[in-house]
């Protein structure tokens, strides 16, 4: 179970009548903690916001809140903690007991947003020249089907669950109000069909979907999944990379699902058109790792997903 301080919260999914369930982590709540200082906070945030919501955070409770009856005040302080930056992740296939626990997700992600820094992780020291990363929160869920979450997970395709993607991003990033100018997406297996596929986030002209962060994606499976969608995977993230958006890919050598050639080979077919400079997929192959990271190769995932999000590696 996560222990990092979170909202536990059942919200509407694009079907109003079905609701999914979501784990929402905040940044540290303690006004003297410098890792999470905005840079432009509002004059009282830092020492409201813990005040107002910290009644309805969840540590250790299995117990959810539905959205709507969050009080106004929890409401209020959410506004009110200054967050800059939304980090959303989408899980691995329900059918195979993916969910937004698995550890890929509730671990090592979690641990490379929150837990890095010179006394808690010597690998990953500081940001780039020193200055303080964006306050960031992590919004996770489940898809239809999964842990709490109603409806059900279709066995073939996707279903509603691209959209559902944008409904939860949407719903979260209106929580925290205007303070939010950065937009990390993050998928992991399955998962990374949904962010590829997923509505531009709202807001664009306000909120900079800055990145997409692919874990292992099934490349192949997804080639079945969509053979009748308007969009294939490898359209879809070819248009992100046009529009400008920095695109990760994270794999290993060992994946059972993929083989090394294809994941490079996709890497290579995400050039610009036109004139203008060759743009790539950003590829990192983790040696002898395999679809699941296990062993040391999590602690070398981790690490990778911390330079990511801004964090730098010790020399």
């Amino acid at each position: 179970m996560p222990a990092h301080q979170h909202l536990h919260l059942l919200i509407p999914s694009s079907t109003p009548s079905i609701s999914l369930e979501v784990r929402l982590y905040l940044p540290d709540l303690s006004p003297t903690s410098s890792s999470t200082v905005s840079p432009h906070p509002a004059p009282t945030s830092e020492y409201l916001a813990p005040l107002l919501i910290k009644k309805a955070v969840s540590t250790y409770s299995v117990s959810t809140t539905r959205l709507d009856e969050l009080d106004q005040e929890a409401l209020e302080g959410l506004k009110q903690m200054g967050v800059e930056r939304v980090v959303i992740a989408a899980h691995p296939w329900g059918r195979l007991g993916g969910s937004m626990l698995d550890p890929i997700i509730s671990q090592h992600l979690l641990s490379a947003i929150y837990t890095p820094s010179e006394s808690a992780d010597p690998a990953l020291v500081a940001s780039p020249n020193k200055n303080p990363l964006p306050k960031t929160a992590l919004l996770t869920y489940n898809v239809r089907g999964v842990g709490l979450s109603q409806g059900s997970l279709p066995w073939l395709g996707v279903g509603s669950d691209p959209v559902d993607f944008g409904v939860v991003e949407s719903t979260i990033l209106n929580l925290f109000g205007v303070s939010v100018t950065s937009l990390i997406r993050f998928g992991y297996s399955w998962g990374c069909l949904l962010v590829a596929l997923a509505p531009p986030p709202p807001s664009p002209q306000r909120i900079k979907l800055d990145s997409i962060l692919l874990i292992s994606p099934p490349i192949t499976i997804f080639r079945g999944i969509t053979l009748i969608s308007s969009k294939s995977f490898q359209s879809a993230v070819r248009e992100w990379v046009e529009k400008g958006v920095r695109v990760g890919l994270i794999h290993g050598t060992k994946d059972e699902f993929t083989s090394v050639k294809t994941f490079r080979d996709f890497g290579d077919s995400m050039g610009m058109k036109g004139q203008e400079k060759e743009r790539r997929v950003e590829r990192i192959e983790i040696d002898d790792a395999d679809h699941l990271f296990r062993r040391d190769e999590g602690e070398k995932v981790r690490e990778e997903i911390g330079k990511w999000i801004g964090w730098v590696v010790r020399a």
